[in-house]
């Protein structure tokens, strides 16, 4: 079942035991302060975290597999309805977005950044799977 970046977050948070007010508060002493309200719109999928945030956040929660955890994985999600091929490019590309981010995120990458980059994983998984069922797998 596909969950959406705010779903999993939310899913992340309550597994951890944690309020949204309590993972601010754990954001805000890893060095990246947000409000609860940041967390909540996270959380509706109203906004999504900026470079910094995302990466802390990850460690936060304790994710170790970015692409498992936020694109589906073998779990299924976004990366479900793709073939083999077109997994192995996805998981590829974010691999290389996820370095640059991270090489990046100490010199202050924009903050749209890992938004465009969750927007291009969601179009791209969705172009990838529809090619898949048209051409029959």
């Amino acid at each position: 079942m596909y969950k959406t970046f705010g779903e999993t977050i939310a899913s992340l948070r309550r597994a951890h035991g944690m309020r949204q007010q309590t993972l601010a508060d754990a954001l805000a002493e890893a060095g990246v302060p947000v409000s609860n309200q940041a967390v909540s719109k996270w959380e509706n999928d109203a906004t999504l975290p900026n470079a910094q945030q995302f990466l802390t956040l990850c460690r936060v929660l304790d994710v170790d597999d970015i692409a498992g955890t936020f694109s589906g994985g073998d779990a299924g999600g976004l990366l479900a309805g793709l073939n083999a091929e077109g997994r192995r490019r996805a998981l590829q590309a974010q691999q290389g977005v996820q370095q640059t981010v991270e090489g990046r995120a100490g010199q202050g990458i924009a903050h749209g950044q890992v938004d465009v980059f969750v927007r291009q994983m969601v179009q791209h998984g969705h172009e990838q799977g529809a090619v898949r069922q048209h051409h029959g797998g």
